[in-house]
């Protein structure tokens, strides 16, 4: 829409895309449930979201945020931040003449978000101050999501940056995006659960080694990473507020492979953010290939190379009575119809 409207009135050199957005990620810990569903199946553990964090890119910089599940509706209250936050990046991504039409859904963006992330969010997207007024999609895979806020003219479009690249995991997202330095840093993620992560996130002291060993894959945290982390455990005064500073690492590192994407596709004039898919964005590429040596201004008259039609009496006897035999087919009044006596009218008509 912006850029057709940029084109049609010769001011193209305006064009910028979409610079400010949203990350977010969801950590989660396992509950047993262990319930059966008829005779063949069975649930043994389900994800409850414990935490989420964000960092907001503006003009100013960024801006992280978080909560947790120590704040009753934690998501809720997120979700309420979210929208104060929108209202800066909304500001800082409008164009300064207000005449130029622009879409004014800000991304929220997760990595790998779109199968559980959004499924943790779904049921605290509707409210009676915002609600879904877009969903793109399946039952399981939510590829958007856009939420519009009742009152105020904002509206969130929930993306996952995967859409845009092929990478499965985020360290090779940066490492093919980004600058290729992963300083996320360490979590234990599988040691938490439902029933110890009271205790076991109230204390003071690091987490222990053994708690770093990934079950799923057979690994152990080494020595050197293990003493890696404990420089930057010491830092903080609990695991909470470790916690805390993993997750603003977690969701500013896919900050440098969604700018490096951007940067790349506006060479194009292509605003990546706008669209749903790269393949969109190669298409957008494509179709503007086409006309890169368009000028809005030049001479577009068209030049006739063909030659003149020369129809003969033949072919204007043959047209005449095909007339009048699917007039008669349909019942249809002919006597308007034209007639042999018409030749050389026409003859002259379509020779010039």
């Amino acid at each position: 829409m912006t850029y057709k409207y940029l084109l049609a009135n010769n001011l193209t050199h305006l064009f910028k895309s979409i610079r400010y957005y949203i990350t977010y990620y969801i950590k989660t810990f396992e509950k047993k449930v262990n319930e059966k569903f008829g005779d063949s199946s069975q649930v043994n553990s389900t994800l409850i979201p414990y935490a989420i964090a964000s960092t907001v890119t503006l003009v100013s910089g960024i801006h992280p945020f978080d909560y947790d599940i120590r704040i009753p509706n934690f998501l809720n209250k997120w979700l309420e931040q979210l929208f104060e936050k929108v209202k800066l990046v909304k500001k800082d991504n409008k164009y300064k003449d207000e005449t130029i039409p622009q879409y004014y859904e800000v991304p929220v963006i997760g990595f790998n978000s779109a199968k559980l992330d959004t499924c943790f969010l779904f049921k605290n997207l509707k409210s009676k101050d915002w609600s879904i007024s877009n969903y793109l999609g399946s039952s399981t895979i939510a590829k958007q999501i856009v939420v519009k806020h009742k009152c105020l003219s904002i509206q969130l479009r929930f993306i996952d940056f995967k859409i845009f690249s092929i990478q499965n995991k985020l360290k090779d997202a940066v490492r093919d995006f980004g600058k290729g330095y992963n300083n996320k840093g360490r979590f234990p993620h599988e040691f938490l659960n439902n029933n110890n992560y009271i205790d076991e996130m109230n204390k003071s002291e690091p987490f222990p080694i053994e708690a770093f060993d990934n079950q799923l894959r057979n690994k152990k945290l080494s020595e050197a990473k293990y003493q890696a982390y404990l420089i930057e455990a010491a830092k903080f005064a609990n695991r909470w507020d470790y916690l805390m500073h993993y997750n603003k690492l977690d969701t500013g590192i896919l900050i440098e492979p969604i700018d490096y994407l951007i940067d790349l596709m506006i060479k194009y004039k292509v605003d990546m953010l706008s669209n749903i898919s790269m393949a969109q964005c190669s298409n957008a590429i494509k179709y503007l290939m086409c006309y890169s040596d368009f000028d809005i201004l030049g001479n577009c008259n068209s030049e006739s190379t063909g030659k003149s039609i020369e129809i003969t009496q033949y072919y204007w006897g043959a047209k005449v009575d095909s007339y009048y035999e699917q007039g008669n087919k349909k019942s249809v009044d002919s006597s308007n119809n034209v007639s042999i006596n018409g030749y050389f009218y026409f003859k002259d008509i379509f020779k010039n």
